[in-house]
């Protein structure tokens, strides 16, 4: 007799504003003090880490919506949730009044601390399934260092069977840095590549390079939570993923982990507002919203050619003609 199946770990989503980093200023302290450890380094060495991950909706205005696909594909999410019996609950952090921050509209940061807005975990029974945390209107690597490590204290309360929640943190748009303005592009890459960390027991560290954006994160909750498809719905076992199939879907990031960045033939559509980027595995087309549609097409049209020219800084539109076309075209056939 096989033994029970174990039943998914809860899975929890930080989803913070943007991402911000340590300061590469060098500290006012003695020369030979040394640096200190922080939650990010815990993630990085603890978590599966996609380096490749764009913010697939950077634009000003988006919400949480946009930026997992759109209202269809969480509507449709959303009913598989229920279908299954699983349950969710979202809730917006809120961060100490002393860090200084002031909210669009002139209101101080509310109190308690962040940790006291979560539910309560004396009984983890009564934990969602899914439980998905903003941190928002906050860049102080402080502050979200804070609340970092309020979270995994806290994971690490409400572990069941031995197993915690699964852990996901990444962000709206981009990371919180000032570039150095020294040149002129058609996107900052700052704005839309973000980190992201899955943490989870079941899943072995790794960094990874393969290429993957914020419209895969719903696929990948639902494996993680092991949801059924939708009744009359065909959903691809992980084994049924092939590299074709990658170009025009959102797919599951546990689902493609095993492949290699060259087999992997994908196509992400980034939506900045005035502006749309390509992005495939060796290049990022940025284009205006208003795409004429003629002979001079390629002449409104950045080109950018990756990893190497990672801040978008030699537009290499002229020699890549042919490859800024046929990105175009694939492009007009996904949509």
């Amino acid at each position: 007799m096989a033994p029970p199946e174990t039943p998914p770990e809860p899975v929890w989503l930080l989803i913070l504003d943007s991402c911000p980093l340590p300061s590469t200023e060098p500290p006012a302290t003695r020369a030979d003090q040394p640096l200190q450890w922080h939650p990010f380094d815990d993630l990085d060495c603890q978590s599966l880490c996609f380096e490749q991950y764009y913010s697939q909706h950077p634009a000003p205005e988006t919400d949480l919506t946009d930026y997992l696909g759109g209202p269809a594909a969480c509507s449709e999410f959303q009913t598989r949730l229920s279908n299954a019996g699983k349950s969710s609950q979202h809730i917006n952090l809120r961060f100490p009044a002393d860090c200084g921050t002031e909210l669009p509209h002139g209101q101080p940061w509310l109190t308690p601390s962040p940790i006291t807005a979560l539910p309560s975990t004396e009984h983890n029974s009564t934990l969602p399934d899914l439980l998905i945390l903003s941190a928002t209107v906050c860049e102080s690597f402080q502050t979200l260092t804070e609340i970092l490590k309020w979270i995994l204290q806290l994971r690490t309360q409400c572990t069941v069977a031995g197993c915690p929640p699964t852990l996901i943190v990444t962000g709206l748009r981009g990371v919180a840095v000032k570039v150095p303005q020294d040149f002129t592009a058609a996107c900052s890459e700052a704005l839309i590549h973000v980190p992201l960390w899955i943490l989870s027991e079941g899943i072995h560290s790794a960094r990874l390079q393969t290429l993957c954006g914020s419209h895969d994160l719903l696929p990948t909750i639902a494996q993680l939570l092991r949801l059924p498809p939708l009744q009359n719905d065909h959903c691809p076992a992980p084994d049924d993923v092939t590299p074709p199939a990658l170009l025009q879907t959102p797919v599951s990031l546990l689902s493609v982990r095993e492949l290699h960045p060259e087999t992997n033939p994908r196509l992400l559509t980034i939506a900045g507002g005035e502006w749309v980027g390509l992005r495939t595995q060796h290049y990022f087309l940025v284009h205006p919203v208003n795409l004429p549609h003629d002979e001079d097409v390629l002449q409104t049209c950045s080109l950018y050619q990756k990893p190497d020219d990672f801040w978008n800084v030699n537009n290499s539109i002229v020699a890549c003609e042919e490859i800024a076309r046929a990105m175009l075209a694939a492009a007009s056939q996904q949509h």
